[in-house]
This record gives C-alpha cells, structure tokens and sequence, in this order.
C-alpha cells in the first residue's frame, strides 16, 4: 500500500507537472494567436494603403495624361477662330523647317512638292484674318489695319511661294535660298502681326543680360577674320537680341544679285524658343532681318585655339617686323657704326626672317 500510495503521489506530481505545461501552452498559443491575428492586421492595412496608394496613383496620371492631351486653351484672337485652323498655321513652321534641310542637301524631287503644299494654307490664313479681325470684335480700326498687314504678309508669301517653284524647275540653288528665306519671312511676321505665338516672352531686349560681359567674352569670329555667309551660324552681337544665335538663310546686298556688292542685312533663323510656342524642333523658330554688321560666326573650342593661334602668329610678326629694324640702330651705334649702313635702309631688315621665327608662338 506504501508502493501505491508513493505511485499514486508521483502520478498526481506528474499530473500537476501536466496541467502547468499545458497551462503555459495554452498561454503561449494564445500569444502566438495574437501575434499573428496582429501581423494580419498589419498586412491587411499595408495592403489597403497600397492599394489606395495605386488608385490615387491612377488617378493622378489619368489627370495628368488629359492635362496633355488636352488643346491648349487659346486667347486673344486666336480664340476666335476654329483651333484646327490655328493649328494648321502655325505647322507650317515645321514644315519650312523640313523644307530648309531639303534646300540644303539639294533634294529637287523633294522639293518640288512644297510651293503647292504651302499655297495649300493660303486659304486657311486668309480665313483668319478675317475671322480673328472682323469687326464685330474690338477696335474696328485696329482690326482694319491688322487685316491689311496681315493680307499684305500673306500676298507677298504667295508672290515668293511662285519665285520659289520657279527657281526649283530650274534648280537654281542661289534662287531657291532667296525665295525660301522671303517666303520664311513672311510667314513670320503673319504670326506676329495674327498673335498667333502660342506664349509671350517678356524678355523683350537681352542688352540688360549682358550690361556687365565685354564682347570679348563672348565666343565668335570677328568681321575682320571671317564674313558669315548664307548657312553659317551667327551670334547677333548687337541690338534687342543680343547674346541670341541662329543661322543665315540669306544676305540682302547693296546691288541685289551682284555678289561682289556690299552687303547690307540678313535674314536670320534663330534657334527654337519654347516659350514662343512648341513645334518638332523644340520651339518657335523666329526669322528676323538684322543689319549686317550686328552679326559674328560663332566658333567652337578647336576654332577658338586656332584662331588664337593665327592671332598671336600675327602680333609676334609685326611686332618683330617693327622693332628689329630699331634694335639693330642700336647696336650699330653702341658700335660706333653709322646709322644707315652702306647697303641701304633695308639692311636694317637683314636676320629679320630667323627673329620672327624665333617669337612666333
């Protein structure tokens, strides 16, 4: 009975020991169960502010994409007449700008569509300024002189637009640059006259942005080095537009077709300005007449040494040439020499060649 009664005290020992472990058991599953349903709770709210997060995302870029998508909304006069209309005209830009490259590589076929693809918005400009100006709609007699400017623009591109499918027949490549760069010109200022620019630039002289910069630190090729010619890239140095570049689509001479006559102006395509409006080039691109002496080549870095080079090849040339005759006076009278030697004045000049090429750089 001592046996079974220790037994018995063990098993009710082992019983207790039981219990307590299965006590804590059900402690830690149950903590565990917290946990967990605790970590579900956390990714179910993760994965609700995902999910939130992408459908704000969404909705941004759906705003964002009809923001773009969407036309601009046009003021001034060009509200006034159909956006289609005012968007063909102002694609002739891109146009002439396909048309310069073609008058460059001398593609005839090519260019032969483009007189008949332009007189095709002749219509369409005539429609504007008659629908953007009538009278019905502010100053009548501002409107009036606008219509006649913008009549007397689009009839001298017609006149150049016939000057250009002739000099193209007849592949003229001198005739077709001239008529290109009036046509080009023309077109411009309809646009400025319509206020058909997609935006305003309020810069309207850069002279303030280079009141402190010296010419000299500027980056170009002087006129007395080099001229700049038709397809040549220039920096306007002088006037409103000072500091801007473009390039030279043709020069206008004292004597018209006389090469050998002075020239007087040119015809300029500045680079795109995107604050004038968008096209495939980045920008509007402005052609403008300047005076011919407010425009320099620019030049890159190899240019620039070069030139630099040339330059100070010339100053050490005259320099020498200048002062050795003088250095060599003086040592003939440190010699007790005559001034003049026997030979003549020109024997002052004698070494002269072996001193430049000792000083030249």
């Amino acid at each position: 009975s001592g046996k079974i009664q220790s037994v018995a005290g063990g098993m009710r020992d082992v019983a207790t020991k039981v219990d307590k472990a299965v006590a804590r058991l059900k402690e830690v599953e149950s903590k565990e169960d917290q946990l967990l349903r605790y970590d579900d709770k956390l990714a179910k709210m993760y994965t609700g502010l995902m999910e939130s997060a992408r459908d704000a995302g969404a909705k941004l870029q759906d705003v964002v994409s009809s923001i773009a998508n969407a036309p601009p909304t046009e003021k001034g006069p060009a509200s006034r007449v159909s956006t289609s209309v005012v968007k063909k005209i102002r694609d002739i830009g891109d146009l002439l700008d396909e048309a310069q490259a073609d008058v460059y590589k001398e593609e005839w076929l090519t260019l032969k569509v483009y007189p008949s693809v332009f007189r095709a918005f002749l219509p369409l400009m005539e429609y504007y300024e008659k629908e953007a100006f009538s009278d019905g709609v502010g100053d009548k007699y501002v409107n009036a002189a606008t219509r006649d400017s913008l009549s007397f623009y689009r009839m001298q591109m017609s006149v150049n637009l016939d000057r250009l499918s002739k000099a193209i027949e007849n592949q003229k490549v001198r005739e077709v640059e001239e008529a290109f760069a009036k046509t080009s010109l023309s077109y411009d200022r309809f646009l400025k006259a319509g206020d058909l620019y997609q935006g305003y630039d309020p810069v309207t002289s850069t002279t303030v942005f280079f009141k402190n910069i010296s010419d000299d630190q500027l980056r170009y090729t002087p006129l007395a080095l080099q001229q700049p010619q038709i397809r040549d890239e220039v920096l306007v140095l002088q006037g409103p537009d000072k500091g801007k570049v473009g390039r030279i689509i043709w020069l206008g001479r004292e004597n018209g077709d006389d090469l050998d006559s002075k020239v007087l102006s040119a015809v300029v395509k500045l680079e795109p300005n995107p604050v004038l409006g968008s096209s495939k080039s980045g920008g509007v691109r402005e052609v403008k007449a300047y005076p011919y002496k407010w425009l320099v080549m620019t030049r890159g870095s190899n240019e620039s040494y070069i030139q630099d080079l040339v330059l100070a090849t010339l100053a050490a040339i005259v320099s020498c040439t200048v002062t050795y005759p003088l250095e060599t006076v003086k040592a003939r009278v440190q010699s007790n020499l005559p001034l003049i030697p026997p030979e003549g004045p020109q024997a002052l000049f004698r070494g002269v060649e072996l001193n430049v090429l000792r000083e030249a750089p």
